[in-house]
């Protein structure tokens, strides 16, 4: 069972896109160290990814992929000390996320 917490102290940020869809990242702030759990979901509720988090106390980013991911709308449903937060992001692809860095990427994936 979670510590009992001050959920004025507990605060997670919106979802910020981060290297031309590479990345996703979400700051919070947590009044003591916990677990995190996050899936994303697509607008059709299928899980394209369940991840989990050791954070510590105070300011901090959580990063996680989203390379894979094809363009729409997506749900975060994250868990943390016994309360479940939702976030939404969309992806928008554009002629630049087909660059050849992008190619020679997932050639070597």
């Amino acid at each position: 069972m979670s510590p009992s917490i001050d959920m004025n102290e507990l605060y997670l940020g919106e979802v910020s896109i981060l290297d031309q869809n590479e990345f996703a990242s979400i700051s919070c702030t947590m009044p003591f160290a916990c677990e995190l759990s996050l899936i994303v979901q697509d607008e059709d509720g299928r899980t394209k990814l369940d991840q989990g988090y050791k954070l510590r106390p105070g300011n901090q980013a959580f990063q996680f992929s989203i390379a894979n991911l094809s363009q729409g709308q997506y749900h975060v449903w994250i868990d943390v000390a016994d309360k479940t937060f939702i976030r939404t992001f969309t992806i928008n692809k554009t002629d630049q996320d087909n660059s050849w860095m992008k190619i020679v990427r997932n050639f070597f994936s």
